[in-house]
């Protein structure tokens, strides 16, 4: 399953996805200026 929301701030536009996968889940935030990974 995999949910991804697009919201702009300021004036940057950045994506956020939320994998879930079995009973695991994974959080990773994606910045067009500045990519940035989270797992957790």
């Amino acid at each position: 399953m995999l949910h991804c929301m697009m919201f702009t701030s300021g004036n940057s536009s950045k994506i956020m996805c939320i994998k879930i996968t079995g009973n695991n889940c994974q959080r990773f935030l994606n910045v067009s200026v500045e990519s940035t990974e989270h797992t957790h």
